[in-house]
């Protein structure tokens, strides 16, 4: 039976939060923040919006242990919380981004060997959890192979000079998108100026695709436990289905109707 809504993370009896200091590359280590559930059943790596820091995604993250997905994330050099902060150029960031998902992959391989793999991120996070799921392929090698399925929140999509029509064509795993109709970023970034630009993704991909768009939800959709809490079901079959291989799960979610006034998109069918 499909629970409708996340807990509140205050009512959440998970483990509290762990750090750990994490060799990305020669002289620079980066801080995973990781929640474990009692029983693991999977691995999320997860990635921040920019300028953000993981401990901002706690509600999410508890969404995910419940499902029993051990929650990875590490503090990107963009962060406002990290010491590199404005040691780096916005291109070499996201070549340190994809530095500190794949070593945060490698490490969550290790410790919680055999069990299954998926990337979530937020915003400027989303791009870059797609990108482990193949996204941008032949521009930037951000494939991390174990990844088998994209939870994504509020996508910036197109990217002048980043992110081309076609640079989501090539992701290789199912793929949700979360969103909302007041889901835009302001325009001097020059991308996602309307909230349908966040669909690009479901729209260009050739595998499973999904997408909540939750009405009156805006970029911050994802710490707002009101408007997530009418994705959650979604999210929750999803995890199921495409995170643990629970084909019964996927056919659930096919079959998923959104809560009134919201949206819901099986691979450019509308329920």
């Amino acid at each position: 039976m499909d629970r409708a809504a996340i807990a509140d993370p205050q009512a959440v009896t998970a483990a509290t939060a762990e750090t750990v200091t994490l060799a990305v590359r020669e002289g620079r280590t980066t801080e995973l923040t990781i929640w474990s559930p009692a029983k693991p059943r999977g691995i999320a790596i997860f990635s921040t919006g920019m300028g953000s820091w993981p401990e901002r995604y706690e509600r999410a993250a508890r969404m995910l242990n419940e499902e029993g997905f051990v929650v990875v994330a590490p503090l990107h050099v963009d962060s406002q919380r990290s010491p590199d902060l404005g040691k780096f150029s916005m291109q070499e960031s996201l070549v340190e981004r994809v530095a500190d998902l794949q070593a945060s992959a490698a490490y969550a391989s290790l410790r919680f060997a055999g069990l299954p793999m998926i990337a979530v991120g937020h915003s400027y996070g989303a791009l870059l959890s797609m990108g482990e799921g193949g996204a941008f392929a032949g521009m930037i090698p951000m494939r991390i192979p174990q990844v088998r399925a994209v939870l994504a929140f509020s996508s910036p999509a197109r990217i002048p000079g980043l992110v081309s029509e076609q640079a989501y064509s090539t992701i290789e795993v199912p793929v949700m998108m979360i969103t909302g109709t007041a889901d835009t970023i302001p325009a001097q970034m020059g991308y996602a100026n309307t909230a349908a630009d966040h669909l690009l993704p479901i729209e260009s991909t050739k595998t499973s695709a999904y997408a909540v768009t939750v009405q009156d939800a805006d970029h911050g959709l994802v710490d707002d436990a009101n408007l997530l809490a009418r994705a959650a079901p979604a999210i929750r079959l999803f995890l199921q289905g495409h995170g643990l291989d629970d084909k019964q799960a996927v056919a659930r979610l096919t079959a998923w109707k959104a809560h009134a006034g919201d949206e819901f998109v099986v691979k450019g069918s509308k329920r």
